[in-house]
């Protein structure tokens, strides 16, 4: 009997081990389904608010998409074309996550291919993780070109990085039924900047990157870079590194505005363009081979015409 008894007692035990066992793997399945949902409803939450957030500050995406679209496929069309820019020493630095060229100017001709290679680093760094903002103004599309639209766009690319940001500018703009005015939105990206280094660790950095300023209005360039220079300034005592580039044609606005800036010149880069634009024809002419030989071009005449794209495309 007494063997009986300790054989059921360890049955017993045995049984309520397992039982203990199964509980706590349904209490932690239970706790893992309770996060997850609590988790999907935050993110539900969150795409909402965006979505009001998108609506007050009354931005249109897709005028950017269609800018840069094409831009990257034509870069990736071409390899290497673009190769040469990150190996610049002045690129390399901006770069780094160090305080060291903090605003870098792109400058070249129209017809040097900047914004190509601009779109091709906006790329290579969106690829590599680096926290961008990325910017393009064009002739195509005038919602591309105003002070205003700009700024609305920095807004909304501040309040994507982190979803504090988004529910904060609910809170306190859209719910609050502000009116996205100029005012109210520069003073909006100077909050957002400081509050953005408040969910971050220490020492973050953000690239801000806009491409073809210069054809905006001269006012709308002054008011613009007046911004992102309020931006770097702001974030600093954060604890928060902004690095601005800008790439344009060289005018005398700009001249003056950036003047204390870092330059890479495309026209001081004059070997490394001409072998890319060479390159680049080079490609599109290989891809053209069997049209040039029906009409008997020779391989001297597809040599004379790379020579002439370059040229062309250095003014002259």
């Amino acid at each position: 009997m007494a063997r009986h008894e300790v054989l059921i007692d360890k049955e017993a035990n045995a049984y309520n081990i397992a039982e203990a066992r199964q509980m706590r793997e349904e209490l932690r399945s239970w706790r893992e389904e309770t996060r997850q949902s609590q988790l999907k409803a935050s993110r539900d939450e969150s795409a909402e608010q965006l979505g009001a957030v998108k609506s007050w500050l009354g931005v249109d995406e897709s005028d950017q998409l269609a800018i840069i679209n094409p831009l990257v496929s034509e870069g990736d069309k071409y390899p290497g074309t673009c190769s040469w820019l990150s190996k610049d020493k002045s690129i390399q630095s901006f770069l780094q996550r160090q305080p060291s060229m903090p605003l870098l100017w792109l400058q070249g001709i129209p017809g040097s291919g900047k914004t190509v290679l601009f779109s091709q680093l906006v790329r290579f760094m969106d690829a590599a993780d680096f926290p961008i903002i990325q910017y393009f103004c064009s002739h195509s599309f005038a919602s591309s070109l105003t002070y205003d639209d700009i700024l609305r766009s920095l807004v909304l690319k501040l309040v994507q990085r982190h979803p504090d940001l988004i529910s904060y500018v609910h809170s306190n703009m859209v719910m609050s039924k502000k009116n996205p005015t100029r005012t109210v939105l520069q003073k909006l990206v100077h909050e957002l900047v400081i509050m953005s280094s408040q969910v971050t660790s220490k020492d973050e950095y953000l690239w801000i990157l806009v491409d073809g300023i210069d054809e905006c209005a001269e006012d709308h360039q002054q008011t613009l870079v007046e911004t992102l220079r309020r931006m770097m300034k702001a974030a600093k005592p954060t604890g928060t590194t902004i690095k601005v580039l800008i790439s344009s044609r060289q005018t005398s606005t700009l001249a003056q505005l950036l003047k204390k800036s870092h330059v890479v010149s495309l026209s001081a880069r004059k070997p490394e363009v001409d072998g890319a634009i060479g390159l680049y024809a080079s490609q599109r002419l290989l891809a053209m081979s069997a049209r040039l030989d029906g009409i008997e071009v020779t391989s001297a005449s597809r040599r004379t015409i790379e020579k002439c794209v370059v040229d062309k495309s250095a003014g002259e």
